[in-house]
């Protein structure tokens, strides 16, 4: 479990300093507008959405609460997988190092 929250840490602060360059450094629309009619980048998109998507029912899974799931899966679509880290630690850190908690939750396990 602890490598578990040490690659969630990780990917988090890695995730955090992309966004973050990309924000001082790049134009978000602008940048979109030039990409999007490129095949690969559409198919990143499609990627990175059908990675989301996936992660989001285990967390509808997981919470036993509705706005909670709610929340995370806009953080999701809003940060993508900087969230995807986040809830991953967060989840190790709940499960105190048991498996079956930190994959099916409080309400399942």
């Amino acid at each position: 479990m602890n490598a578990v929250k040490i690659f969630s840490a990780l990917g988090f602060i890695w995730m955090a300093a992309g966004i973050t360059y990309a924000f001082i450094v790049g134009n978000f629309f602008g940048e979109a507008k030039v990409l999007f009619p490129y095949p690969w980048f559409q198919m990143s998109m499609l990627d990175l959405y059908s990675g989301l998507s996936l992660f989001s029912g285990w967390i509808i899974f997981r919470e036993r609460s509705t706005p909670k799931s709610i929340g995370w899966i806009v953080a999701l679509i809003l940060l993508g997988n900087l969230a995807t880290f986040a809830y991953a630690f967060l989840a190790a850190r709940q499960a105190n190092g048991d498996w079956q908690k930190f994959w099916l939750g409080k309400t399942n396990s």
